[in-house]
């Protein structure tokens, strides 16, 4: 599959994978990761784009493998700019792009979903990495656990998992903690996302607010939001 082309380690840093952009002078270029890290990542991945399928622009799933603790997968590549990258000009329309793109997510028919992302899912995972400093403050979280309502969610919506061909979404990517969850898991993580990429001040005034309304949420739901902001801070 991989014959002729050649391969440039991505600059995105920020993941348990290493990320490889595949070239070939004439064919489509295409992703590969690498994981070495324990819980088959990877292996999440792969069945989630598996099931997707078209229902949502995605990168394809070519090729999983595993072999002596290393997970292996290749995919097709998503062309566009990341949302965190677009020009300031452009940040509107990207802001319409995940709002409407996470409402689609949420929305997805979840019969058959393989995988959950619960909060007890997150809990579990945690207690094997936390120092007892922030274990204590996990337990503190979990007296004020709100009730999940669970749909398909992404796990970790945020600007650069967003590809865009301005002013339309061209594909989502990195969906390894995909799975059934209560929607304020990606609601959280791109609210803060948008603060974090394209600022504080701007995105209290005007860019959440937008993402609010194309996404069709009238109020946040303040505690919800802060319990998963704190959970993910955690992570």
């Amino acid at each position: 599959m991989l014959e002729g082309y050649t391969a440039s380690r991505h600059p995105y840093r920020e993941t348990a994978a290493e990320v490889y952009r595949l070239t070939h002078p004439e064919k489509p270029s295409l992703y590969l990761k690498v994981c070495r890290s324990p819980g088959f990542r990877l292996r999440h991945e792969y069945d989630v784009l598996k099931w997707i399928g078209v229902r949502l622009p995605s990168p394809k799933p070519l090729l999983y493998s595993y072999s002596e603790g290393v997970e292996y997968m290749v995919i097709s590549e998503v062309p566009g700019t990341p949302a965190y990258q677009v020009q300031p000009e452009e940040r509107e329309d990207a802001v319409r792009v995940l709002a409407f793109t996470l409402r689609c997510v949420h929305e997805l028919d979840a019969d058959a979903c393989p995988y959950t992302n619960t909060v007890m899912d997150r809990v579990a995972a945690l207690r094997h990495t936390l120092s007892r400093e922030d274990l204590g403050r996990l337990d503190e979280l979990l007296e004020h656990h709100p009730d999940e309502e669970l749909a398909f969610t992404h796990g970790d919506y945020c600007l650069p998992n967003v590809i865009t061909l301005v002013p339309r979404l061209s594909g989502v990517i990195d969906w390894d903690h995909a799975g059934l969850a209560d929607p304020y898991v990606d609601l959280a993580s791109c609210i803060w996302s948008l603060k974090y990429n394209y600022g504080e001040r701007d995105s209290k005034d005007r860019w959440i607010p937008l993402f609010l309304e194309v996404y069709g949420l009238d109020a946040l739901d303040d505690e919800k939001l802060g319990f998963y902001t704190g959970l993910m801070a955690l992570e």
